[in-house]
């Protein structure tokens, strides 16, 4: 609650004044981004027959950064 001490055009002690209107304001804060990386690798492997083999990566991995 912000309340004026003193009148603006005399200096009066406003403590005893009459409340006449309020006016309210809201102040919206968001929590700070904390960014989390979680780093997939893909193995290649080579079989005894000479073929190489990639591991799929999950869904929703689908390029590198």
């Amino acid at each position: 609650m912000h309340v004026p001490v003193s009148c603006e055009g005399c200096g009066g002690d406003l403590t005893d004044g009459e409340l006449v209107s309020e006016e309210a304001r809201q102040v919206f804060d968001l929590p700070p981004v904390r960014l989390v990386v979680t780093e997939h690798r893909s193995q290649r492997r080579r079989c005894g027959c000479g073929h190489v083999t990639s591991a799929d990566f999950s869904a929703g991995v689908g390029a590198p950064a």
